[in-house]
């Protein structure tokens, strides 16, 4: 079983507005970009635990919405929705506050 989060996008999604939106999030070639949609292979993803690419995925996914791109969304290679990455997404924001508060009351009883 994969422990990734991934994105795919049709093959015949339009090469142009998907690099546009997807070099704004990761360092990658035009023909990378075309050989992964080309390949039905994920466009974007990230390990299941990994909050900061987590968040980057979602603002890639916002953004080939806007754009008018369909996108279809993996967890563990199943296919989810969007919201149900918002979701994970939320609870790992709610777990960093709770251990930053807890940090923070460890460090003034000190």
């Amino acid at each position: 079983m994969e422990s990734i989060i991934g994105i795919k996008v049709p093959a015949d999604a339009t090469l142009s507005k998907c690099v546009s939106v997807v070099r704004g999030y990761e360092a990658i070639s035009i023909a990378d970009i075309k050989r992964r949609i080309e390949n039905k292979d994920y466009l974007l993803k990230c390990g299941y635990t990994d909050r900061h690419d987590l968040k980057r995925l979602l603002g890639c996914c916002e953004a080939l919405t806007k754009a008018g791109i369909e996108i279809f969304c993996f967890e563990h290679g199943r296919p989810c929705n969007m919201q149900f990455l918002k979701n994970l997404n939320g609870m790992y924001d709610e777990v960093a506050a709770e251990i930053t508060a807890e940090s923070m009351d460890e460090y003034t009883e000190v």
